[in-house]
């Protein structure tokens, strides 16, 4: 039984979080070309790609819920293991995100609470309930949709049978890759969204590669490799398809390009190259990523709206005004180092 965490990992999912709050603070939610930024990152945009920290997550996530369910090696542990860690901190953020919404007078619906704390997609709740505009309480909320359905899909083939999960964990990768290019090639469009929904096509090479490096961790080369190639064509496939029929405003092909080999590189080094694992599992970024779920969860709507809030009050040049997000960022930091230790506090008792 592996037991061990991965201190590197934490270093990993640091960079992650602080990607996804770059974007969101200085691309995304917080438009660079008005205050309270002005031009700053005008001509250079340095966050521009910070929404591929998400795919590091869903990296580490594969390597993780594997080696979880190794662990456990048993349904009902390993269920209720995911629900001690994603329920209890999700209902706490989403209170805490529900009561600033009301403190600065943009209350958010009671109802928006459910897609959140049952990870689901509004729209399937908006489909049942027509006449009621659901939401996630915070938009980053919808990654954890996508991995409440890898975590179904790996349970499923695992404890339907260990023996041949990685036959069957390879035979669904390769299929999907293979499906993607049927349905692009022949206008499939519903079989494009059935395998979007069921298996998370999208997505699924970057969980495939986090199981992968599990095998290289566990010394199974034969497997990383066949992983590997695996989680590549499914990746790979998928730019390909969307460099003609892009999918989603944020997808860019080329970009996707090239950095998934990175972010790959990057994971693979910090568990096989000493000095970047020893850089990673520095204490400061290891804090930062042991509380990385609970500030994913409430940095969004909560952080840029107390940068709109402050303002500029010292009238910086609108260079330095970035200043002020330093100091949200901080201070989103250390709410959620503290909520997150109470979370666990109070799981452990």
């Amino acid at each position: 039984m592996i037991s061990k965490r991965i201190d590197s990992f934490d270093g990993l999912r640091a960079l992650a979080i602080l990607l996804v709050i770059g974007f969101h603070f200085y691309s995304w939610e917080l438009n660079l070309f008005n205050p309270p930024y002005n031009s700053i990152f005008k001509d250079w945009n340095i966050f521009k790609y910070g929404y591929f920290g998400v795919q590091l997550f869903f990296v580490l996530s594969g390597f993780v819920i594997v080696k979880s369910i190794a662990d456990k090696n048993n349904l009902k542990n390993f269920i209720y293991a995911r629900f001690l860690r994603l329920f209890p901190t999700m209902v706490l953020c989403c209170i805490l995100i529900f009561l600033f919404s009301i403190l600065i007078n943009q209350s958010k619906a009671f109802y928006d609470f459910i897609p959140s704390i049952t990870f689901l997609d509004p729209k399937i709740y908006n489909a049942i309930f027509p006449g009621h505009n659901f939401k996630y309480m915070d938009g980053p909320h919808w990654s954890l949709f996508v991995e409440i359905r890898f975590y179904l899909l790996i349970s499923f083939l695992y404890f339907f049978n260990k023996n041949i999960f990685f036959i069957n964990l390879t035979i669904i990768t390769i299929s999907v890759a293979i499906l993607n290019c049927a349905a692009f090639y022949f206008h499939f469009s519903y079989l494009t969204r059935l395998l979007s929904q069921l298996f998370i096509s999208r997505h699924l090479g970057y969980f495939i590669f986090g199981i992968s490096l599990y095998y290289l961790y566990i010394n199974n080369f034969y497997k990383f490799i066949i992983l590997l190639t695996c989680s590549i064509i499914n990746v790979y496939t998928y730019i390909f398809i969307n460099f003609y029929e892009p999918d989603y405003i944020l997808f860019e092909p080329v970009a996707t390009a090239i950095v998934t080999p990175l972010i790959f590189i990057l994971v693979y080094s910090s568990l096989k190259i000493k000095f970047i694992s020893k850089l990673l599992s520095c204490k400061l970024l290891v804090i930062i990523g042991s509380c990385s779920y609970t500030l994913y969860l409430i940095h969004n709507f909560i952080g840029t709206n107390i940068i709109k809030i402050i303002g500029n009050p010292l009238n910086f040049l609108p260079g330095f005004s970035i200043f002020y997000s330093f100091i949200v960022i901080l201070f989103l930091l250390i709410i959620s180092i503290y909520l997150d230790k109470f979370i666990r506090y109070t799981i452990r008792h």
